[in-house]
């Protein structure tokens, strides 16, 4: 089954479009998972990568009823070494194993051979080397699709394309992004057009290479746009007809179920929406003093599914 019919019976079981990013920050985290990850007496990246297991298991387990996916960020672990890495590969795992489908936040992009060896070891198999002698091929990261940046250009992503539809796996191309300065780049024009409209083009035209989809089904080539960016946003749709969005930028970005106009269409697919701090640091915020941290997450995660379902066109 391709990533996007998988990604389809994911939504049409929690009936959720929200996905949860896992960016977790040492500093902001309860002080009963540094009490419980420091028993066996561990300290520094050791321990940092004990704690981001810990953390980041019992957000997934918190999130899980009301999330279709999650989406674990590399750069708040491998900021810890190997530690960090090791921790990122169980996590993914982890959220497999609860059902979620998880997205790889890693933005890759690079020429030729650099791009197969990405290709490889996000999406597998890769040859390891056996202690019998010789090579066998295995999949390393449990993932189901990642993020891809396209400023190298189409030729840089194609391997990792040919890579995930052979595996059946998924990828979002950054198009529009969520932050502030995304414009600085995104919306220069060329010849009268935004680039970002240039990028869309081409994932279409990567989609129509390798993944042609007829009006009914979806293709497991998507792209990312800001939900900070609505008008952006509804452009984007009228070129990507058969793609999946990945739209971060809801909650603490400032994004709001009014924003999705356009995003999903009449069967209700057609994009997840990403909400990271807004719902691992619940914990934090006034409106759940007294309440547990994870508890918080959970509940937190279940109003943001409830409130992009009103933006999702009923049948």
């Amino acid at each position: 089954m391709s990533f996007a019919v998988n990604l389809q019976d994911r939504i049409a079981k929690v009936n959720s479009r929200l996905c949860v990013g896992i960016d977790p920050d040492l500093t902001k985290i309860p002080v009963e998972i540094f009490d419980k990850s420091a028993e066996k007496g561990f300290g520094g990246p050791a321990l940092a990568g004990r704690m981001l297991t810990e953390f980041s298991t019992r957000i997934i387990d918190a999130v899980a009823a009301h999330a279709a996916c999650v989406k674990p960020n590399v750069a708040f672990f491998e900021r810890y070494g190997t530690a960090g890495l090791a921790s990122y590969y169980g996590v993914c795992s982890y959220a497999r194993e609860q059902g979620l489908m998880v997205i790889a936040d890693m933005k890759r992009g690079d020429i030729g051979s650099t791009a197969k060896a990405y290709a490889e070891g996000i999406f597998g198999p890769v040859s390891v080397p056996v202690k019998t002698g010789g090579f066998e091929d295995q999949e390393l990261l449990a993932i189901d699709a990642v993020t891809l940046s396209p400023y190298l250009g189409a030729d840089t992503l194609e391997p990792l394309i040919e890579y995930a539809l052979k595996a059946e796996k998924g990828m979002f191309i950054l198009c529009k992004t969520s932050n502030p300065g995304s414009g600085d780049l995104q919306d220069l024009t060329i010849e009268g057009e935004a680039l970002y409209m240039r990028v869309a083009k081409m994932i279409q035209g990567l989609i129509d290479k390798h993944d042609p989809q007829d009006s009914q089904t979806f293709s497991s080539i998507g792209a990312v746009v800001g939900a900070t960016y609505p008008e952006q946003l509804g452009e984007i749709r009228g070129v990507l007809k058969n793609s999946f969005f990945l739209i971060p930028g809801f909650g603490a970005q400032g994004g709001t179920a009014k924003d999705l106009d356009g995003a999903f269409y009449p069967c209700g697919n057609g994009a997840i929406i990403n909400s990271s701090r807004g719902v691992i640091f619940a914990g934090l915020k006034d409106e759940y003093k007294g309440v547990d941290f994870f508890e918080a997450a959970a509940d937190a995660a279940l109003k943001a599914k409830e409130a992009i379902n009103t933006a999702v066109p009923q049948a």
